[in-house]
């Protein structure tokens, strides 16, 4: 755990999901492989795409296979249909960390830019869902990560509002401390994927670091970590 500096205890926590709360990168590096070739371009090895995984696919395929990106994202999901809930794992505490959240009674949700078709059917084979109080991917809002929108409406009615509560954001990757700071949400970044040598290399820095769910309960019940 890095505790950056004392931060608002959280009255909702809002989650990242692949890399964050559920392992299924090596599913998403293999198609994203397939797809690469399936559309006549050369193979990925799957480190060289990780700066790309984050990012949801409707802003990401454009740039690559510019006016066929619908056609690739289409072969995309049919080849991720295949396998993606028989790959599905939770990351070692995450279920733990979700019922303490529940007992708490610290409202959480998720906003991911995986497919939210695709998301919902994956909280939903984890029997996740009663744990969530909104689950929002992409091409559910016009905009996608790191735009603040998807936690903006992941927040709608339900009487949190970053400005003036404290919201976290928890992710894995550069892309989710982006938006948590384009959604004046705090910072938090899970670490047990990607390892955190260098703060400086942050454009949009984390206020919080750990490596695992579990951290996460630690913090939250270690009153010196707040403000």
């Amino acid at each position: 755990m890095n505790l950056l500096e004392k931060i608002p205890f959280p009255k909702a926590i809002l989650f990242d999901w692949d890399g964050t709360l559920v392992n299924v990168e090596n599913v998403i590096f293999d198609v994203l492989s397939k797809t690469y070739v399936a559309m006549g371009k050369e193979a990925h090895d799957w480190k060289n795409l990780g700066s790309v995984v984050g990012h949801s696919l409707r802003d990401f395929f454009p740039t690559v296979f510019k006016d066929k990106s619908k056609q690739a994202e289409k072969k995309f999901y049919e080849l991720y249909e295949q396998d993606h809930l028989e790959e599905l794992k939770l990351v070692p505490g995450a279920d733990s960390l979700l019922k303490y959240l529940k007992e708490q009674g610290i409202y959480t949700g998720i906003v991911s830019n995986k497919n939210g078709d695709y998301l919902r059917k994956e909280v939903e084979h984890l029997q996740l869902g009663s744990y969530f109080g909104s689950i929002v991917g992409s091409c559910d809002t016009p905009k996608d990560k790191p735009s603040r929108v998807p936690i903006d409406y992941a927040l709608a009615g339900v009487g949190y509002s970053p400005e003036k509560d404290p919201v976290w954001y928890v992710g894995d990757r550069s892309v989710d401390l982006e938006c948590a700071h384009n959604a004046e949400c705090t910072p938090i970044l899970i670490s047990h994927i990607n390892e955190v040598d260098d703060l400086n290399k942050f454009v949009y820095p984390p206020r919080l670091i750990i490596n695992s769910p579990k951290e996460l309960i630690n913090v939250l019940q270690s009153p010196s970590s707040f403000c």
